[in-house]
């Protein structure tokens, strides 16, 4: 399938000034398509890569008007060095950006690191402190369980006390090495591909930062009990998009879904790894034009 380069995808984007926990300004990208009279889709990125990750997709969704941001952090938005970066910050970010766009509804559509977001959200909608309404929630593979999450090596080591050495060392061919461990053998990213999202992440000095960005998962454990309880007493219809071969949030994760979420929409795929949005564009976004427009 044809699908831009990262070049192609930042020429469609340009960038807001957001404010952060500390009152600083800070420049998020953000990546809207599609007609702006359409429902808003607040599309959410993983961890390393950026909201690229979601432009296989974006040509199959034509309808919806699609707002892609790159977190704080991440892709083209900046990357300030000494950031303390949470999860919570980036749920407030985002609440910004749809505050900023005037918009009163939004549906999201979130992956990996998204995930967290857009639980935070969620929670807020559950005990009714979010400033706008969150009309569905579609998850695609990540943490959801931080007692199921399976790190990897890469992660344990920036989390550990040699990370910010660790994370300035990182090579392409241990990013593409990383990735390829995380897709289906069955779509696995081109050299190509991996250049382009390898870009991105080491962007204006993305991988001196890759230390403070993996504390994410210390805000999972913290959050975990609110977020759970959030998805099991969820007033918002969810969907869960799931790629079944993922080694991280794989099929152990739908297993779980399937039992304490019986109403919700559970769509596995089962010859699909860590990244469906960027493995299965079509499979996916046919799940989404599916539950999005119920």
């Amino acid at each position: 399938m044809a699908h831009l380069t990262a070049a192609g995808w930042e020429s469609k984007g340009g960038y807001i000034a957001l404010t952060d926990r500390n009152g600083d300004p800070q420049r998020i990208f953000v990546v809207q398509v599609g007609p702006r009279d359409g429902r808003p889709v607040l599309m959410l990125h993983g961890f390393p890569t950026s909201g690229y990750d979601w432009s296989r997709i974006v040509p199959l969704l034509p309808d919806r008007r699609l707002i892609i941001p790159d977190f704080l952090g991440f892709g083209l938005s900046d990357k300030p060095a000494d950031h303390g970066y949470s999860l919570i910050e980036q749920a407030e970010f985002m609440i910004q950006l749809v505050g900023r766009l005037g918009l009163s509804s939004v549906q999201v559509v979130a992956h990996d690191y998204g995930v967290s977001v857009a639980q935070e959200l969620l929670y807020r909608a559950t005990v009714g402190t979010l400033s706008f309404s969150l009309t569905r929630v579609a998850f695609l593979n990540g943490g959801l369980f931080p007692d199921l999450h399976r790190l990897r090596p890469i992660q344990r080591l920036l989390l550990s006390p040699l990370g910010a050495a660790a994370g300035r060392l990182v090579t392409r061919r241990a990013f593409g090495r990383a990735m390829r461990d995380l897709l289906s053998p069955s779509h696995p990213m081109t050299g190509a591909e991996l250049d382009e999202h390898w870009g991105l992440v080491r962007r204006a000095g993305g991988l001196r930062i890759a230390h403070r960005l993996i504390r994410y998962v210390v805000d999972r454990r913290e959050n975990g009990v609110q977020w759970v309880a959030a998805l099991e007493g969820s007033p918002v219809p969810l969907a869960f998009i799931w790629g079944m071969l993922d080694p991280v949030s794989g099929d152990h994760v739908m297993e779980r879904l399937e039992r304490i979420l019986p109403e919700a929409v559970l769509a596995p795929l089962p010859d699909v790894g860590h990244y469906p949005q960027w493995e299965t564009p079509e499979r996916v976004a046919e799940a989404l034009h599916a539950f999005l427009e119920r």
